[in-house]
């Protein structure tokens, strides 16, 4: 029986460092959080040619990995040829070492569904992407195929020519903060004085991008996160929703995303100002429906408060409505979840994603030393996982969009799942990577995408609210240096 792998300290022989971070993404598959310690030099024995052999040997709590590279593979130590041959080595010695097989296999970014897309594009057949998943990252059949899945459901959607631009406007405020989240958040009631002010500072930063992009056009689609928007009231929401529209074509957008994430803060009038406004699609998101779960994440409603808000967004007219749950919550169960699942699959919103909790800086969670990277809880997370899609395929629903968390037990998946013609065009862009995403207010970042060179470019603003509010020329100064006319 494989037990949960202890605390590590990593030594690292015979390179230079060159691909220390691809490396250490790879032993962190096994043991979470760990990083290396220091680094030796050229370590000599027969290998051939082509080939890298990473040897383990353990001394107390240090992990030595011994590195030995053939001639080729040395050759190849100042370009990119030679990371994948070391990484795959080291997986595989980390693999026989701990006697774990992740479900993931050596796959360390967030995003598998556009590693799937980029094959297909690239001449690939299904057949072909689902063995290079399986057979050269090792991942499971499961895995893989849910990989091409999502990368099927993308295709359609990410251009190949002229992919456009989509708007994201984050509002840094909420209710109250829950447990697991790291977003940029503000308790509302607490910083209630300085809505306006931030208000003036977004409008300021929207003039700038309206003005100094290639925003003359429509949006592909538009998307007010954060935070919790609807934690503003109706009158800031129509000041908001307002200069949005004063300098975008928000009405040409095929999508148009509003976070109404907590059911506390939903009422008939904010849903008739994102109605005036043309909202499409609204997140009312319950995270669990068991009132003992809601209570110890802190959040501020009950499940009958999630169902009487969801009623209210369905009467009122709009679309498409998404709603988000979390895996691994407390102390909930497989069974817990199959309860949530089916109280949503009652209600039937055109889109369920599912996410598995992770450990982020800056949450509650964190800061209470709790962890989550045992391998119980990810035997947990797994059976909940395949839980979840089936109960997902019983509704008729379809995975469209998919990328990994980190610092959660495994490495696992949060998945967009979709009524056909209902999938979020943003949820995808923003996984696919093909298109600009025009980004204002505190914490958002702005992504450059130049189809020529399919190079993408990031433009970070601020997290902290009373910088952003302060530095607000300063954040619009760092998209000058790159934005174009």
């Amino acid at each position: 029986m494989v037990t949960d792998p202890k605390p590590m300290k990593f030594e690292l022989r015979g390179l230079d460092g060159r691909f220390t971070n691809e490396l250490q993404t790879i032993a962190q598959i096994f043991y979470p959080n760990e990083s290396f310690e220091s680094f030796g030099q050229n370590i000599r024995g027969e290998v051939a040619p082509d080939e890298v052999n990473i040897s383990c040997v353990r001394e107390g709590d240090m992990l030595r990995l011994c590195v030995r590279q053939g001639a080729d593979i040395r050759a190849e130590a100042l370009c990119e040829a030679a990371k994948m041959p070391l990484k795959l080595a080291l997986y595989g010695a980390l693999k026989a070492f701990t006697g774990r097989k992740p479900a993931w296999g050596s796959l360390t970014g967030i995003r598998p569904g556009k590693l799937a897309l980029d094959s297909l594009r690239r001449g690939l057949t299904q057949p072909e992407v689902l063995r290079l998943l399986t057979e050269t990252y090792d991942a499971d059949e499961a895995k893989a195929r849910l990989a091409l899945a999502v990368a099927l459901a993308e295709a359609p959607f990410v251009a190949a020519d002229d992919p456009g631009y989509s708007l994201y406007v984050g509002i840094p405020f909420c209710p109250s903060k829950c447990l697991y989240c790291s977003f940029t958040s503000y308790p509302v009631g607490k910083h209630s004085g300085l809505t306006g002010t931030y208000l003036d500072c977004l409008e300021k930063e929207l003039e700038f991008l309206a003005r100094h992009t290639h925003a003359k056009a429509a949006p592909a689609s538009v998307y007010i996160g954060g935070g919790t928007p609807s934690a503003l009231s109706a009158g800031e929401i129509d000041r908001l929703l307002g200069m949005i529209a004063a300098r975008f074509d928000t009405a040409g957008a095929a999508e148009y995303s509003f976070e109404a994430g907590r059911a506390d803060t939903i009422t008939r009038d904010k849903l008739d100002v994102l109605r005036e406004y043309g909202v499409t699609r609204v997140c009312v998101n319950p995270q669990s429906l068991h009132d003992t779960t809601l209570a110890h994440i802190g959040r501020c409603h009950t499940a009958a408060d999630f169902a009487r808000a969801f009623g209210m967004v369905r009467a009122a007219g709009f679309r498409t409505i998404n709603s988000d749950i979390i895996l691994g919550l407390g102390s909930e169960t497989a069974r817990d979840v199959a309860a949530t699942l089916d109280y949503l699959a009652e209600l039937a919103p055109e889109n369920i994603t599912i996410h598995t909790l992770a450990l982020k800086r800056g949450s509650r969670l964190a800061e209470g030393g709790f962890c989550p990277a045992d391998a119980a809880q990810a035997r947990n997370i797994e059976e909940m996982l395949e839980l979840s899609a089936s109960r997902m395929e019983r509704a008729r629903l379809a995975p469209y969009y998919m990328y990994r968390q980190k610092n959660s037990p495994g490495s696992f998946e949060n998945v967009g799942y979709s009524q056909p013609g209902h999938e979020s065009i943003y949820n995808i862009q923003i996984m696919a990577e093909k298109q600009t995403i025009l980004a204002a207010g505190a914490g958002a970042v702005t992504k450059l995408y130049n189809p020529g060179t399919n190079e993408l470019r990031r433009v970070f603003n601020v997290k902290s609210l009373d910088d952003y509010m302060s530095r607000i020329d300063e954040m619009i100064g760092r998209k000058a240096e790159l934005v174009y006319d």
